[in-house]
């Protein structure tokens, strides 16, 4: 008995096989392929004469003449191999969305009381830039996103730098030199250490926005090395160590520290997401 599994590859459950033939025989050198006949329009056409025939017609004989051939056959095959491959590597593939600037920017209004339908157009266009207490953009750059993340990490914007280092001041000390880290505006607590920050940023800066560089200086400085115990005077004066008397409660856990170990011996394994996830703070701050 002999039995035949048909296999369907493509990607659409309601894509069927039509009209399909199958042969078998004992001959090795048979021939099994059966000539089909040529759909009507071509006989139509290779029933006239060949003198007659306008372009139209010759390039439709000579598509399915192709069309026949055995070199084209394989060709197609090969096609629909690759696509079928193409389309289950694409199915693997993230998305993401790819913004880009309009042609022609979208006229923006100031909304009353933020209702869509109420434009306020006594006080004009809306037009890009950055806030009039902040340093301008550059006067030959276009106000798009570029150049704005380009004025972001310029040497003329006042927070990025604060913002970063204030950041990994937290990650290292338990709480930054700004306590609402998420709030440098009005509303968020001042620096109760504002020289600091501004040189810290400053070294920041210069040093080629270099985090490792900027992790291993606070975590080499005296005051990180400090014992942690807290003085008896000093828990009614600064019980939250924000003078920094004394060196922070938090410290590296030991599963770091050993991921870190692991890391410089050679010992760790890439593949282990758990253990690189780990790992990649202990290389920040020890460098």
């Amino acid at each position: 008995m002999l039995t035949v599994i048909l296999r369907h590859q493509s990607k659409h459950d309601e894509h069927l096989l039509g009209h399909f033939r199958l042969a078998t025989t004992s001959n090795p050198e048979a021939d099994l392929e059966t000539p089909l006949s040529p759909p009507t329009a071509i006989s139509d056409i290779l029933g006239t004469q060949l003198a007659d025939w306008t372009k139209k017609q010759v390039d439709e004989v000579s598509k399915y003449h192709r069309q026949t051939t055995q070199q084209y056959r394989d060709a197609q095959r090969q096609i629909t191999l690759r696509r079928a491959e193409l389309d289950r590597l694409s199915d693997k593939y993230a998305t993401t969305m790819v913004m880009r600037d309009r042609d022609k920017p979208r006229e923006t209004y100031m909304l009353t009381v933020g209702r869509y339908n109420a434009l306020r157009n006594d006080e004009g266009l809306i037009h890009p830039g950055v806030p009039a207490s902040l340093p301008s953009l550059a006067d030959d750059a276009p106000a798009n996103r570029l150049a704005l993340a380009r004025w972001l990490v310029s040497g003329r914007h006042p927070l990025t730098a604060r913002v970063t280092v204030n950041r990994l001041w937290q990650s290292i000390f338990g709480v930054g030199l700004v306590r609402t880290s998420e709030d440098f505006g009005s509303q968020g607590e001042l620096p109760s250490h504002p020289a600091l920050l501004d040189w810290l940023a400053m070294e920041y800066m210069e040093n080629g926005w270099d985090t490792r560089a900027m992790v291993r200086l606070m975590v080499t400085s005296n005051t990180y090395q400090q014992q942690s115990i807290a003085r008896p005077e000093l828990n009614d004066v600064d019980p939250f160590n924000r003078l920094l008397a004394r060196g922070p409660r938090y410290r590296l856990p030991a599963h770091v520290i050993r991921d870190q170990a692991l890391a410089v011996l050679g010992l760790l394994k890439e593949k282990d997401w758990w253990s690189v996830g780990q790992a990649i703070p202990a290389r920040r701050a020890l460098g």
